[in-house]
């Protein structure tokens, strides 16, 4: 029985570990976007390409944010990431 319980653990630490690198990850686009929504005068309004500069900025901070995760955490593979999205 307590092996079978370091197994569970070991797998959701697995899981855990996945999932938080992922929330890292998208938490940029999500605090960028939030920025550009506000009900504020921020100069991206009045811009003509207010809505491509804040897109442009999102990608490269996720870009930027997944290679980063990805030298610091070489155990997160894609085929890890799939497998605990599929499971969740």
């Amino acid at each position: 029985m307590d092996t079978y319980s370091s197994i569970i653990n070991n797998n959701m630490n697995t899981t855990m570990r996945t999932l938080t690198s992922l929330n890292i990850v998208l938490m940029a686009p999500t605090l960028i976007s939030s920025i550009y929504g506000m009900n504020v005068i921020n100069g991206l309004e009045t811009s003509r390409y207010g809505f491509v500069i804040c897109i442009a900025i999102s990608v490269l901070v996720t870009g930027v944010k997944l290679v980063d995760s990805a030298i610091q955490t070489p155990h997160l593979t894609i085929y890890e990431t799939k497998k605990v999205l599929k499971n969740s």
